[in-house]
């Protein structure tokens, strides 16, 4: 299995793909994936699932994934570090929110499926 290794703290961008050709992989990163555009499946940590327009995954460094793609995908990405989290947590007074952050983003023995769990929360990422 592939390794990704991102050595900026905090990195956004779009990506359009036909074709994914990262095979499967896992990183040394967090990495908030919001499907903007396109259809197709998810294989995260060995479960699939659909993925479709509106949809967000959120991977740890833990999480193993790929996708395959059955309609041309519009991803956007935004990949950050434990080191960015902790600079993060540093600058931040209010104790909810940290417990919050943290509860977040520790690794999931949950669902695999999107973050997303309604139209309403989707427009909140896709507006």
């Amino acid at each position: 299995m592939n390794r990704i290794i991102n050595f900026r703290s905090f990195n956004v961008f779009t990506l359009e793909k036909e074709y994914w050709d990262y095979g499967y992989h896992n990183h040394n990163f967090y990495e908030l994936i919001l499907i903007e555009e396109g259809e197709g499946k998810h294989r995260l940590n060995d479960v699939d699932n659909k993925k479709k327009k509106g949809d967000v995954f959120l991977l740890t460094p833990a999480d193993k994934h790929e996708f395959s793609i059955e309609k041309k995908t519009k991803f956007v990405y935004i990949k950050f570090t434990e080191e960015f989290l902790i600079e993060l947590l540093v600058l931040q007074n209010d104790k909810m929110w940290k417990d919050t952050l943290m509860l977040t983003l520790q690794p999931r023995q949950y669902s695999n499926a999107s973050v997303i769990n309604s139209k309403e929360e989707a427009a909140y990422f896709f507006q």
